[in-house]
């Protein structure tokens, strides 16, 4: 970049100041051109993208109702809370209250 901004520094240096106007008009002229095509003339390989539908009250507390329900998952649950001490909830404080969450939705399926 700093080749080039040396090389346009030195083409400039040669041009009069009235050059240097006409230059800077045609480059913004051009910049606005471009702009305003790209504007009001979106690409057309822009893909189409289609809703996802859902049935209403399709999602409860952001977990899918139609889990499935998985009893070895549980149990594993479980057996992970089972596991924890404090050392684990004072580095992952949330972890109790996730596992707490899996735990009450595997119980109500």
């Amino acid at each position: 970049m700093r080749r080039l901004a040396k090389y346009m520094s030195a083409i400039c240096e040669k041009l009069k100041v009235k050059q240097l106007r006409v230059l800077l008009i045609v480059f913004g002229v051009t910049g606005l051109l471009l702009f305003g095509h790209a504007l009001f003339y979106p690409s057309r390989f822009t893909p189409d993208i289609t809703p996802i539908r859902s049935t209403r009250n399709g999602f409860v507390n952001g977990i899918n109702e139609r889990t499935v329900y998985n009893r070895e998952v549980y149990r594993r649950i479980k057996v992970y809370k089972a596991m924890l001490n404090d050392s684990v909830i004072k580095v992952r404080p949330g972890l109790r209250d996730t596992l707490a969450f899996l735990e009450l939705i595997y119980k109500n399926k």
